[in-house]
């Protein structure tokens, strides 16, 4: 019973989550009511006017994954901790949480939306009894970034939006576990029938030698990322998110591949492949290779 008292809220999240209309993709919102012919000019409007809790990135919950070789004592450069006797075995759940709220549109008089973005990731040990089943790590990402429309007619398919924001991303641990990066990024999202990308670069604002964490984050998981989702007719959706440090020598890929498919009106069924660097902040500079079988509720990046 407790550990379904855990899980209560979460799904209630993400029920509230789901139940947010028009956000499968970016692209498919309604971008204000002067677009509909109501208003005769763009306005800029507030927090609390027109917000409304939406998804940001997926929302999934993952009850069996299995990961090929734990990393049992995670380290940088900074920091190299003692072994310890807690063991981190290869079967946990894991699961991301992730929403946003417009906090402002039609800035400058134009088809702009300020937002508000928060995920969170966490691994969880539940299976893990010998230990009382601990939360391993959770990442906690809020950022703050502007969109603005453009729905270009490029090829077979529209340049929909373009993107800048603020990003900041860490474990919220002491010393030595403690991992934490701020971002400036950046994005493009083109969409075709059944196909949407995203790129998405980022410039890492380095903290001082002496408070930096990870100090070689960069030579793991690179200067930026790409997404891709198939989606035809909304049935099957296959997605995948590639990062590269773009190095000659010490080249690093990392992959993640997503497939989902309805199984009910608001769930899907949901598996998940991870082959790299950085899939949490604490086994960054270690190379990880995950399953796992779950549900989500959304398929955008």
């Amino acid at each position: 019973m407790k550990r379904l008292r855990h899980l209560t809220p979460l799904m209630a999240l993400l029920a509230g989550l789901q139940a947010a209309p028009g956000l499968a993709h970016p692209h498919e919102e309604a971008n204000d009511a002067s677009e509909t012919g109501s208003d005769p000019a763009p306005r800029k409007r507030m927090l609390g006017e027109s917000s409304i809790l939406q998804p940001h990135r997926r929302n999934y919950l993952l009850p069996a994954t299995w990961v090929s070789s734990p990393n049992q004592v995670p380290t940088t450069p900074t920091y190299t901790p003692e072994p310890h006797g807690e063991e981190v075995e290869k079967e946990e759940v894991k699961f991301q949480l992730s929403f946003r709220i417009p906090l402002l549109t039609g800035v400058f008089d134009g088809p702009n939306r300020l937002w508000f973005g928060y995920t969170q990731l966490a691994f969880w040990q539940l299976y893990n009894t010998d230990e009382s089943s601990p939360f391993r790590e959770i990442n906690f990402e809020p950022e703050i970034f502007m969109t603005h429309d453009l729905g270009w007619e490029i090829g077979p398919g529209k340049l929909e939006m373009l993107i800048v924001g603020f990003n900041h991303e860490s474990n919220g641990r002491e010393e030595p576990f403690s991992r934490s990066w701020n971002r400036v990024k950046a994005g493009m999202v083109y969409s075709t029938d059944n196909w949407t990308f995203a790129l998405e670069p980022w410039y890492r604002i380095k903290p001082s030698r002496s408070e930096d964490d990870n100090p070689d984050i960069d030579r793991y998981l690179g200067y930026g990322q790409l997404n891709a989702v198939y989606n035809p007719a909304g049935t099957h959706a296959l997605g995948i998110s590639v990062m590269n440090n773009l190095h000659d020598e010490n080249n690093r890929t990392s992959v993640e591949v997503n497939w989902s498919f309805p199984v009910s009106n608001s769930i899907k069924a949901h598996i998940q492949y991870y082959n790299g660097y950085g899939e949490s902040l604490i086994d960054y500079n270690e190379r990880t290779h995950r399953i796992g079988l779950g549900v989500s509720l959304n398929d955008w990046l």
